[in-house]
């Protein structure tokens, strides 16, 4: 039986109020306005990304994306949006998900032909080629594909190449946000994170350097792949009889965020085929668009996205505590080895307190 008791004391609360307060400065200066050279470069990137969405003859689409001061980038409205009216649409072949790594693709192939060769158990091969790493896989290959250039590779140059979330923080500058719970999860998950990589660097990638180039297949570019999945992957109903899955959305993804109350955000229309947005607000034309992420915890923006809302009203204070499923000493036991092994937690409890 797990007894929790829990208090938010005028110290603490000044110590998480302390922590958010530096987040953000942290957070604005890594997004601030470029230098010369890199609105330079940022502008070309922009340009090229543009003319490839145009080639895509969407459906529908009110956006374009713009340099922002504050947010490096973001979208405006290329026409005036009424609320309720639909202003962009994705379709299915721009869309980046498991569909492309599915039974039967050449990555699967190739995955299935290095597990057999090793003879690793079913339970390591869904640990190892779970849908996250091989969309990760996928996108990879995709951006480091040395025989012709992706489909993609205008989004993938619009990018970010710094990313703000903790996982790329410095242990000094985990350190100052002592008294959240923010620091402690991105400690586990960069652990975690490094320990997923060296496994997947010795039973899947060494083992077929062809495809899974060194050069690639980094641990940072391990670490920024994941950064750009945890912060810009959509969980997409796609009306396949699969539920949510995890999906890169280009364009979509460049909109920033803002509290709402509308929880839609993005949602697959199956007679356009297309990832699609209603507006949940009139923009007119020529001011940037905003939507809710799902109106999120601090706590959740910061670990993920890399940013705080200032006056969040959906704010809380998380707490966590490990949890085992454990059902015997042994057994207890048995899974605490495996933890120290490994170098972290791979279950835990977290609660949300509002304050």
């Amino acid at each position: 039986m797990i007894v929790l008791l829990f208090h938010l004391g005028s110290c603490e609360h000044e110590r998480r109020q302390e922590a958010e307060e530096w987040a953000a400065s942290k957070a604005d200066h890594d997004a601030d306005t470029c230098s010369d050279e890199q609105c330079i470069s940022d502008a070309r990137k922009i340009d090229a990304f543009e003319k490839w969405i145009q080639s895509q003859k969407l459906a529908v689409n009110k956006l374009e994306v713009k340099s922002i001061p504050g947010f490096r980038m973001g979208t405006t409205a290329k026409d005036d949006i009424a609320d309720g009216e639909l202003y962009i649409a994705i379709p299915d072949h721009m869309l980046m998900g498991p569909e492309r790594v599915e039974p039967g693709s050449r990555l699967d192939k190739k995955l299935m032909k290095i597990v057999k060769s090793q003879s690793i158990s079913m339970q390591e091969q869904r640990r190892l080629l779970s849908e996250k790493n091989k969309v990760l896989m996928y996108f990879l290959l995709q951006m480091y594909n040395p025989k012709k250039e992706s489909f993609w590779k205008p989004y993938f140059d619009i990018m970010p190449t710094n990313l703000t979330s903790p996982i790329f923080w410095s242990e000094d500058e985990l350190q100052e946000l002592a008294g959240s719970e923010v620091s402690n999860m991105a400690r586990i998950e960069k652990k975690r994170l490094r320990a997923m990589y060296d496994e997947l660097r010795e039973r899947i990638f060494k083992h077929d350097r062809k495809t899974f180039l060194k050069q690639a297949f980094t641990l940072k570019n391990w670490f920024w792949a994941n950064g750009l999945y945890d912060s810009r992957v959509i969980q997409l109903n796609r009306q396949t009889g699969h539920g949510n899955v995890p999906t890169f959305i280009p364009l979509i993804d460049m909109v920033n965020c803002i509290e709402s109350q509308d929880k839609t955000f993005i949602q697959y229309d199956k007679k356009l085929r297309a990832a699609v947005m209603y507006a949940d607000r009139a923009v007119s034309r020529g001011v940037q668009v905003f939507e809710s992420y799902g109106n999120k915890s601090n706590y959740e923006y910061l670990l993920y996205n890399g940013f705080v809302m200032e006056d969040n009203p959906n704010d809380c204070v998380y707490i966590s505590f490990p949890s085992s499923n454990a059902r015997d000493a042994k057994s207890y036991l048995i899974k605490h080895i495996e933890e120290k092994r490994r170098g972290y937690r791979r279950f835990a409890r977290t609660m949300c307190i509002m304050t």
